[in-house]
């Protein structure tokens, strides 16, 4: 990867700004004309103005890199699912590299989800009511996200993945176990007993 697309911290920015600003002094006793004083002068003025536009520059890169992560490109598809735009998230959710294996693995779920929503318009509704609470899930707003989950319930009982979220959401999220168990006990009525089956063995769930 060439040197000006790698991406760069803050923190390494700033230090070479700030780095960059210093010259060498000369050594004790070390004549100094008036000329080299004034180069000296043009290169520290020249610097001041210049590096501050490359330090913008670095750090809008390292921003750019930020917005173009797998967590990023996973969470915009979440949030055009919520919004009822299918298509758009399905290019989103297909963006995700394979490398992002945990990203990779969530798009993956969630590319079936949007496939039944866009074959099916009579399931738009209760996918995007999941997807609101996949969105409010991820922005801490565990009231929201329950109420989303709830809806795309009440709209499809069998939506498995609707309970076995709102179930993390209530044992993780609202440190309610009971009702975290009970929507996992739910979502495993319906074949889907992945969580429920993981908090049997570890004793958190009966």
């Amino acid at each position: 990867m060439p040197f000006y697309s790698r991406p760069i911290s803050s923190h390494k920015a700033l230090w070479f700004y700030q780095n960059a600003l210093h010259y060498k002094k000369p050594l004790s006793g070390e004549k100094v004309t008036m000329k080299q004083i004034t180069t000296r002068i043009k290169k520290k003025f020249f610097f001041a103005l210049a590096l501050p536009i490359f330090a913008v520059l670095l750090l809008s890169t390292n921003y750019s890199h930020a917005a173009n992560s797998p967590q990023s490109i996973y969470e915009k598809g979440v949030k055009y699912a919520s919004e009822g735009k299918f298509e758009d998230a399905q290019r989103q959710f297909n963006m995700v590299p394979p490398s992002a294996v945990r990203y990779y693995k969530m798009a993956e779920n969630d590319l079936k989800l949007v496939a039944n929503a866009l074959s099916d318009p009579k399931r738009e509704a209760e996918n995007t009511h999941f997807f609101e609470g996949q969105y409010y899930a991820s922005k801490k707003k565990m009231q929201q996200a329950i109420l989303s989950y709830t809806k795309a319930i009440e709209l499809a009982p069998e939506f498995v993945n609707a309970y076995t979220a709102r179930g993390s959401i209530y044992f993780f999220g609202l440190n309610d176990r009971e009702e975290g168990c009970e929507d996992w006990k739910r979502a495993c009525a319906y074949s889907e007993c992945t969580a429920f089956n993981i908090a049997k063995e570890r004793k958190i769930c009966k």
